[in-house]
């Protein structure tokens, strides 16, 4: 009776459980920002005109722009042609989400099947390189003309505040107003972290564990027969 008291024997071996949850979140915290960042391209996706449009703007002094061509020229998100549009998604945003998925999918797998605390908050911190391959191919493979537009890329400006909203937020008696004040306020990053957690941690005991004596015990596991 006094080891229950005295001793933690942990789950599986782990020193603190909640360590286990703590290091989880801090793993989808990363994930998210990714998320968001996929979140964002597809809106410029979906608001940008669908129309074959310039990108690059030059200044008004033509003499300048002669002299230093790269660096007098503005770069601007603008239209897309309908075609590039659905090359974008099938290239980029697809196997983005398809790797981001699959990373939050192994490095969770990964970060409840670790017993140490070391290992385990070692591990929540750099499972997020996976998702960060992109970026390091283009700072080491990239030309320098490519960082340069890349740097100088402004983003699309998208304003949808019109007179029909002020007149609509008037007759509704600044309801609309308030709506749009309490949706400034709600952290939406961490719903979207919790739900996340929660979703895969249901996951990951529904596919490992069987609910046996009131708890969730693992499945039978085999040694290897080779």
């Amino acid at each position: 009776e006094k080891a229950d008291t005295l001793f933690d024997p942990g789950e599986y071996g782990m020193e603190n459980y909640w360590c286990r949850v703590l290091a989880c979140f801090i793993f989808m915290m990363a994930e998210v920002r990714d998320l968001f960042k996929i979140a964002e391209l597809i809106v410029v996706l979906v608001k940008t005109p669908t129309k074959a449009e310039s990108w690059v703007y030059t200044n008004d002094d033509s003499n300048e722009t002669l002299m230093a061509p790269l660096e007098n020229l503005k770069f601007k998100t603008a239209g897309m042609p309908l075609h590039w549009k659905i090359i974008t998604f099938l290239f980029v945003i697809f196997p983005k989400c398809f790797l981001l998925y699959n990373v939050c999918w192994m490095g969770f797998f990964f970060l409840m099947s670790t017993a140490g605390i070391v290992d385990l908050v070692l591990g929540a911190m750099t499972m997020d390189f996976v998702l960060t391959i992109d970026e390091l191919i283009f700072e080491a493979l990239a030309s320098s003309t490519s960082k340069h537009i890349m740097n100088e890329l402004q983003g699309f400006v998208y304003d949808e505040t019109d007179q029909h909203d002020y007149i609509e937020n008037e007759l509704s008696g600044g309801k609309k107003g308030r709506l749009g004040a309490i949706k400034l306020l709600v952290p939406m990053r961490l719903i979207v972290t919790c739900l996340m957690m929660i979703g895969f941690l249901v996951r990951y005991y529904w596919n490992h564990c069987d609910w046996k004596d009131n708890g969730w015990v693992s499945k039978r596991m085999y040694a290897p027969t080779t």
